[in-house]
């Protein structure tokens, strides 16, 4: 879905430096903000990207408060978009299987965001204190 924007600018800047260094902060920028900006909507939908609410699925902070701008932007940007990019693609690896074998049952982007992945239908006060 981010990758179509991206085309549309790739066709308009055509093949130069500046359009493949203007592309490269385009997509950073859409991997960062896209899950922050969709988990922050209020009501049934907080807490849910596109692909979670498909799942049933649903981002909760660790107080169980609604998510908000800040703790998406911790989990999503600081805690799984820049170390991936450090440590190209070497981290999403172990981010991704971390919840293994940790007891909280949490990715390393959620450590960092302080936040779990619930059940949708959960009541995110409750879910949170059984995870505590």
């Amino acid at each position: 879905m981010v990758g179509i924007p991206l085309v549309l600018v790739v066709f308009a800047v055509g093949d130069s430096d500046v359009g493949s260094a203007l592309v490269g902060i385009l997509y950073l920028a859409a991997i960062a903000l896209y899950a922050p900006l969709l988990m922050m909507r209020e009501g049934a939908n907080n807490g849910q990207t596109l692909g979670k609410q498909v799942a049933g699925l649903r981002v909760v902070h660790q107080s169980g408060e609604p998510m908000t701008l800040v703790n998406g932007l911790l989990r999503e940007a600081v805690g799984r978009s820049l170390p991936n990019l450090i440590t190209c693609g070497i981290y999403g690896f172990v981010d991704a299987i971390w919840c293994l074998w940790d007891p909280r049952k949490q990715c390393l982007h959620d450590k960092i965001g302080s936040t779990f992945v619930f059940d949708a239908g959960a009541d995110p006060r409750a879910a949170t204190t059984l995870r505590n």
